[in-house]
């Protein structure tokens, strides 16, 4: 997502940017990225939010996942 963000700012016309919308939403829907990073998301949050997760939790999640 940060890639699809630097490369909207760079681009000028609005047609390249509804282009380059579909190309990074559908790499990342036709590789399954969506599911990493909102997993990824869930459990930081759950990391800074609660005392249950530790970072030894998340850094194994992160490697199994």
């Amino acid at each position: 997502m940060g890639l699809l963000s630097w490369l909207l700012s760079s681009a000028k016309d609005t047609v390249s940017r509804i282009m380059l919308i579909i190309m990074i939403t559908g790499i990342m829907a036709f590789t399954s990225l969506h599911h990493r990073i909102v997993g990824n998301v869930d459990v930081f949050a759950g990391l800074l939010s609660s005392l249950k997760i530790s970072i030894s939790d998340y850094i194994i999640f992160e490697s199994l996942f």
